[in-house]
């Protein structure tokens, strides 16, 4: 949220927990939605370049909908871009959703971040994205939000590690 991403003792925190729970830096991900990136605020830009020394990685959510610069996006230390739901809607059959996903994804991927697709429902929706070269889906398609209880069983049900 805006309150912690402007809170001093943020960076103090994340470290305090990667430390209490015995993680290294990259096996957490924070997501910040692209509205808090628009804001051109040095305390922003400072936070998130200590997260990430911190080895912490970072994703723009709801990435399309905000009013963040592309100027600003290339001097963030972002990891991956979210595609916002609003545009996944659309597809495959809407032509405007069409150009302004291929262009978020060929965007991520002309500056080496990872995409992930919000919002998916339908295996249409899915197969035309992976064509378009999306690295992750997430939606309704494969599963709906559940506990942590309930993620682990379906990993143990599948044989995950």
């Amino acid at each position: 949220s805006a309150d912690q991403l402007y809170d001093s003792g943020l960076v103090a925190d994340i470290q305090r927990l990667l430390k209490e729970f015995s993680l290294v830096g990259d096996a957490l991900e924070l997501g910040i939605v692209e509205e808090l990136i628009g804001q051109d605020s040095e305390m922003v830009r400072a936070q998130l370049q200590a997260i990430a020394k911190l080895g912490v990685k970072l994703s723009i959510d709801d990435f399309g909908t905000g009013f963040s610069s592309l100027s600003r996006l290339k001097h963030l230390p972002v990891s991956k871009i979210k595609i916002d739901k609003s545009f996944v809607d659309g597809l495959p059959d809407s032509v405007d959703d069409q150009c302004i996903v291929q262009s978020i994804i060929g965007l991520a991927k002309g500056m080496n971040l990872d995409i992930v697709a919000e919002g998916v429902e339908c295996s249409e929706q899915n197969d035309w994205l992976v064509a378009q070269g999306c690295d992750y889906i997430q939606g309704y398609l494969y599963a709906r939000p559940m506990s942590f209880e309930s993620v682990a069983g379906l990993f143990h049900r599948q044989n995950y590690q």
